[in-house]
């Protein structure tokens, strides 16, 4: 199924204010998202001059198998197929943390942000939980870079401006990214990520950025290397040779 949106956003309705406080920073930076509380006016309940919690609780009124619920279910779970990610927003209630593992089960990546309130095996599902908005803020700067979204050129130059380093002579676009895979790297040897896609992906990125930089990212490079052979992954032997073959033919 196409994806539509890059993020899908869940949480509870009586959690409105802060959810959509959310949803401007994925404005700021032009990500595509789907929330259910941007359709408030089509739900078929309520009216504006309603409170979230009273609007809540005349939704939890209605029948289970009510026109309005159903179409509401099949609407919000639309959304979520059609989208690359989640991102929960916390505290949620029963319906998010159901929506959360529906993402889990579609081989989405899923987010959150927030305090839980106990800590719970389950929320290993998440790949990282926010503490804040400006964490989530730094994720989101760094997705678009990886992802090269089509953004807004001021957005594209902000970044730059922010990211770059004093190498004149190489393309900033690449320095952009080369920042981001440093982090990456740093971030999944220092957390033991295992994870062999995510892990594959980065070194997927690294080759593309040899054609720039040459032996100047061996260190980089040769320490995700490193590291995947000491957690036993397949695929640190075959990018050991590919780092040899591209460095072999600039020679």
């Amino acid at each position: 199924m196409e994806n539509r949106y890059e993020f899908f956003i869940a949480g509870r309705a009586r959690n409105k204010e802060n959810i959509l406080k959310i949803c401007t920073l994925f404005d700021k930076y032009n990500i595509s998202y789907y929330c259910f509380l941007k359709n408030e006016d089509s739900w078929g309940y309520g009216n504006e001059n309603q409170t979230p919690e009273e609007k809540q609780a005349e939704f939890e009124s209605l029948g289970l198998k009510s026109d309005v619920v159903l179409n509401l279910f099949n609407q919000d779970l639309e959304g979520e197929k059609t989208s690359k990610n989640l991102l929960l927003i916390l505290p949620a209630g029963k319906a998010a943390h159901i929506e959360s593992g529906i993402a889990y089960g579609l081989g989405k990546k899923c987010y959150a942000i927030g305090e839980y309130e106990a800590t719970d095996t389950l929320y290993n599902i998440f790949e990282e939980i926010f503490a804040n908005e400006k964490e989530l803020e730094e994720f989101l700067r760094k997705y678009i870079i990886s992802k090269k979204t089509d953004m807004d050129n001021n957005i594209v130059d902000k970044l730059i401006n922010e990211l770059k380093e004093p190498m004149d002579e190489l393309n900033t676009m690449q320095l952009t990214q080369l920042k981001f895979l440093r982090d990456e790297v740093n971030y999944i040897i220092n957390n033991n990520i295992k994870d062999e896609k995510k892990i594959e992906k980065i070194f997927d990125m690294l080759v593309d950025l040899l054609y720039w930089f040459g032996e100047e990212i061996e260190d980089l490079y040769f320490e995700l290397v490193k590291y995947s052979k000491k957690i036993n992954i397949d695929i640190a032997n075959d990018y050991e040779k590919i780092y040899m073959k591209i460095i072999n033919e600039e020679e």
